[in-house]
Formats: C-alpha cells, sequence, structure tokens
C-alpha cells in the first residue's frame, strides 16, 4: 500500500497496528527496530514525507524483548536499546516519517491478518477503502 493511501485511511479514523520489518533502517534512524510494533493514531502531510503518530505503549513490553542493544553509552560500548535513550518518548508516542509515494513495506507490513484493513492493503489500490468494502458486501450479497 502507498504511504499516502495509508494516510488517508488514518485520516478516516483508521488504526492500523503495524510490525517493523528488517528495512526499517534503511527509512527510519534513532527509533524503532525490526519486529517491533505499534498502532498508528494519527498522521499528517509535512513537505514530501507523511508523518505518522506511532502508540507504542500497548507493546512496550513486547517491544523492548526485541529492542536492539546498539546505542553507546558514555564509555562508546553498543549496550543500550532505544528505551534507555533520551530519543524515546516519554509519553510512548514516537513519529516515524516516510516519503509520500513509497510502499508502506518499505518499513512495516500490516499484521492484523484478519482485519479488513489488512485485506485491503494486499490488492492494488485502484479505487477507496469504502469503494472497496462496498464491493465485499456485494459480492456476499449476491452469495
Amino acid at each position: 500500500m502507498k504511504t499516502i493511501k495509508l494516510y488517508e485511511l488514518v485520516s478516516e479514523g483508521k488504526k492500523p497496528i503495524i510490525k517493523f520489518n528488517d528495512n526499517v533502517y534503511e527509512w527510519i534512524e534513532e527509533s524503532v527496530d525490526p519486529m517491533m510494533m505499534g498502532k498508528i493514531i494519527g498522521a499528517s502531510i509535512e513537505y514530501n514525507e507523511i508523518k505518522f503518530l506511532l502508540d507504542l505503549n500497548p507493546f512496550e513490553s513486547y517491544n523492548r524483548s526485541v529492542a536492539r542493544h546498539d546505542w553507546r553509552d558514555d564509555e562508546g560500548h553498543s549496550v543500550l536499546s532505544w528505551f534507555d535513550t533520551s530519543f524515546y518518548p516519554k509519553n510512548g508516542i514516537a513519529a516515524i516519517y516516510l516519503p509520500i509515494s513509497e510502499e508502506t513495506e518499505i518499513a512495516f507490513d500490516f499484521i492484523e491478518e484478519d482485519s479488513l484493513l489488512n485485506e485491503y492493503a494486499k490488492v492494488p489500490q485502484e479505487i477507496s477503502y469504502v469503494e472497496w468494502l462496498e464491493n465485499e458486501v456485494k459480492q456476499l450479497r449476491s452469495k
């Protein structure tokens, strides 16, 4: 799914749960690690990027378990995780930025396997989410 399409869905009130993949470091620095999870709770367009607000609070204990200890301490040793630094947001809400025209898979995957939003994300977005939902309902009614 293109990031602009996800922006539109979030603007309509959708709050998907995501899991960061191994490509995350190519796009997002000084924050999340692969395998970390979060819930997108807001989005805005800033220049040529989309800023997604990510609620990490429901997943903090899990995220701590998969956090990489690649941050340096005062002595230069890579022993700290993001959680041990001043970069981790005190309120558990992080901002991530992705290019408008990129695919979301460059950094994360949707993890709600049984959600309708996840099904929609897997098909080419030539129609809006509402149109796609209406088509799904029409197909069910015709059976």
